[in-house]
Protein backbone atom coordinates (compact mmCIF):
# COMPACT_ATOMS: atom_id res chain seq x y z
CA UNK A 1 0.00 0.00 0.00
CA UNK A 2 2.86 2.39 0.84
CA UNK A 3 5.93 1.18 -1.15
CA UNK A 4 8.11 4.08 0.02
CA UNK A 5 7.20 3.27 3.61
CA UNK A 6 8.15 -0.39 3.22
CA UNK A 7 11.52 0.56 1.67
CA UNK A 8 12.22 3.01 4.52
CA UNK A 9 11.48 0.36 7.14
CA UNK A 10 13.81 -2.15 5.46
CA UNK A 11 16.71 0.32 5.59
CA UNK A 12 16.31 1.01 9.35
CA UNK A 13 19.16 -0.70 11.25
CA UNK A 14 19.60 -0.92 15.02
CA UNK A 15 21.92 -3.45 16.69
CA UNK A 16 19.56 -5.02 19.25
CA UNK A 17 16.73 -7.20 17.86
CA UNK A 18 14.28 -5.81 20.45
CA UNK A 19 15.28 -2.23 19.80
CA UNK A 20 15.12 -2.92 16.09
CA UNK A 21 11.48 -4.05 16.24
CA UNK A 22 10.56 -1.09 18.50
CA UNK A 23 12.33 1.32 16.14
CA UNK A 24 10.60 -0.28 13.16
CA UNK A 25 7.20 0.15 14.78
CA UNK A 26 8.03 3.74 15.72
CA UNK A 27 9.36 4.49 12.22
CA UNK A 28 6.36 2.79 10.67
CA UNK A 29 3.91 4.90 12.73
CA UNK A 30 5.82 8.13 11.96
CA UNK A 31 6.05 7.39 8.25
CA UNK A 32 2.43 6.21 8.08
CA UNK A 33 1.27 9.41 9.83
CA UNK A 34 3.32 11.54 7.41
CA UNK A 35 1.95 9.64 4.41
CA UNK A 36 -1.64 10.07 5.59
CA UNK A 37 -1.15 13.82 6.21
CA UNK A 38 0.37 14.19 2.74
CA UNK A 39 -2.52 12.29 1.17
CA UNK A 40 -5.03 14.49 3.05
CA UNK A 41 -3.32 17.65 1.77
CA UNK A 42 -3.42 16.33 -1.79
CA UNK A 43 -7.15 15.64 -1.61
CA UNK A 44 -8.35 18.98 -0.29
CA UNK A 45 -12.05 19.53 -0.92
CA UNK A 46 -12.75 21.18 -4.24
CA UNK A 47 -15.14 24.04 -4.83
CA UNK A 48 -18.63 22.75 -5.72
CA UNK A 49 -19.51 22.74 -9.41
CA UNK A 50 -21.29 25.93 -10.40
CA UNK A 51 -24.20 25.50 -12.82
CA UNK A 52 -25.93 28.21 -14.80
CA UNK A 53 -29.55 28.96 -13.91
CA UNK A 54 -31.90 30.96 -16.11
CA UNK A 55 -33.99 32.99 -13.70
CA UNK A 56 -37.18 34.62 -14.99
CA UNK A 57 -38.52 36.86 -12.25
CA UNK A 58 -41.82 38.59 -13.16
CA UNK A 59 -42.84 41.66 -11.20
CA UNK A 60 -46.00 41.78 -9.13
CA UNK A 61 -48.80 43.69 -10.87
CA UNK A 62 -48.46 46.76 -8.61
CA UNK A 63 -44.67 46.63 -8.13
CA UNK A 64 -43.56 49.72 -10.08
CA UNK A 65 -43.30 52.16 -7.13
CA UNK A 66 -41.50 49.52 -4.99
CA UNK A 67 -39.19 48.62 -7.89
CA UNK A 68 -38.19 52.25 -8.39
CA UNK A 69 -37.65 52.72 -4.64
CA UNK A 70 -35.09 49.87 -4.38
CA UNK A 71 -33.72 49.83 -7.93
CA UNK A 72 -30.36 51.46 -7.08
CA UNK A 73 -29.78 48.97 -4.25
CA UNK A 74 -30.71 46.13 -6.61
CA UNK A 75 -28.24 47.34 -9.23
CA UNK A 76 -25.43 47.64 -6.65
CA UNK A 77 -26.25 44.13 -5.41
CA UNK A 78 -26.25 42.70 -8.96
CA UNK A 79 -22.95 44.42 -9.73
CA UNK A 80 -21.35 42.79 -6.67
CA UNK A 81 -22.72 39.38 -7.73
CA UNK A 82 -21.40 39.94 -11.26
CA UNK A 83 -17.98 41.03 -9.97
CA UNK A 84 -17.94 37.89 -7.78
CA UNK A 85 -18.69 35.61 -10.73
CA UNK A 86 -22.21 34.71 -9.57
CA UNK A 87 -24.17 36.52 -12.31
CA UNK A 88 -23.09 36.37 -15.94
CA UNK A 89 -26.02 38.18 -17.53
CA UNK A 90 -29.01 40.19 -16.36
CA UNK A 91 -31.58 42.69 -17.47
CA UNK A 92 -35.16 43.91 -17.29
CA UNK A 93 -38.13 42.24 -18.92
CA UNK A 94 -40.39 44.71 -20.67
CA UNK A 95 -44.16 44.73 -21.07
CA UNK A 96 -43.61 45.79 -24.70
CA UNK A 97 -40.69 46.69 -26.97
CA UNK A 98 -39.35 50.17 -26.28
CA UNK A 99 -36.58 52.46 -27.38
CA UNK A 100 -33.82 53.09 -24.81
CA UNK A 101 -34.86 56.75 -24.63
CA UNK A 102 -38.53 55.98 -23.91
CA UNK A 103 -39.86 56.79 -20.45
CA UNK A 104 -41.41 55.55 -18.34
CA UNK A 105 -39.87 52.13 -18.87
CA UNK A 106 -42.60 49.47 -19.02
CA UNK A 107 -41.01 47.12 -16.46
CA UNK A 108 -42.38 43.58 -16.38
CA UNK A 109 -39.70 41.81 -14.34
CA UNK A 110 -36.09 40.68 -14.42
CA UNK A 111 -34.18 37.93 -16.22
CA UNK A 112 -30.69 36.78 -15.34
CA UNK A 113 -28.20 33.98 -15.65
CA UNK A 114 -27.05 33.04 -12.16
CA UNK A 115 -24.25 30.63 -11.25
CA UNK A 116 -24.94 28.34 -8.29
CA UNK A 117 -24.22 24.77 -7.23
CA UNK A 118 -27.94 23.96 -6.87
CA UNK A 119 -31.39 25.38 -7.52
CA UNK A 120 -31.74 25.93 -3.77
CA UNK A 121 -28.57 28.05 -3.75
CA UNK A 122 -29.88 30.02 -6.75
CA UNK A 123 -33.16 30.69 -4.92
CA UNK A 124 -31.31 31.75 -1.76
CA UNK A 125 -29.21 34.18 -3.82
CA UNK A 126 -32.34 35.64 -5.41
CA UNK A 127 -34.09 35.89 -2.04
CA UNK A 128 -31.17 38.05 -0.81
CA UNK A 129 -31.77 40.59 -3.59
CA UNK A 130 -33.38 43.96 -2.75
CA UNK A 131 -36.19 43.19 -5.21
CA UNK A 132 -37.15 40.21 -3.05
CA UNK A 133 -36.93 42.15 0.20
CA UNK A 134 -38.77 45.06 -1.46
CA UNK A 135 -41.63 42.80 -2.53
CA UNK A 136 -41.09 43.54 -6.24
CA UNK A 137 -40.74 40.05 -7.73
CA UNK A 138 -43.77 37.76 -7.95
CA UNK A 139 -42.35 34.54 -6.51
CA UNK A 140 -45.54 32.62 -7.41
CA UNK A 141 -44.73 33.14 -11.09
CA UNK A 142 -40.91 32.94 -10.88
CA UNK A 143 -39.25 30.38 -13.13
CA UNK A 144 -35.75 28.99 -12.57
CA UNK A 145 -34.30 26.57 -15.09
CA UNK A 146 -30.97 24.77 -15.41
CA UNK A 147 -29.26 26.50 -18.32
CA UNK A 148 -26.12 26.26 -20.42
CA UNK A 149 -24.95 29.24 -22.43
CA UNK A 150 -24.17 28.31 -26.02
CA UNK A 151 -23.46 31.77 -27.39
CA UNK A 152 -22.53 35.01 -25.70
CA UNK A 153 -22.27 38.20 -27.69
CA UNK A 154 -21.33 41.76 -26.89
CA UNK A 155 -23.71 43.83 -24.77
CA UNK A 156 -25.57 46.28 -27.02
CA UNK A 157 -25.09 49.96 -26.21
CA UNK A 158 -28.17 51.88 -25.07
Amino acid sequence: MFPALTRALRTTSISSPHLSSIASISNFETLKSTALRTRAKMSTPTKPVQYEWLCVMPDQADALPRRLAVRENHLVHMKSLSDGGKVSYGGIMLARPTLPSETPIPFAGSALILLASSKEEAIATLKADPYSAGNVWDWDRAEIYPFRTALRGPVPSS
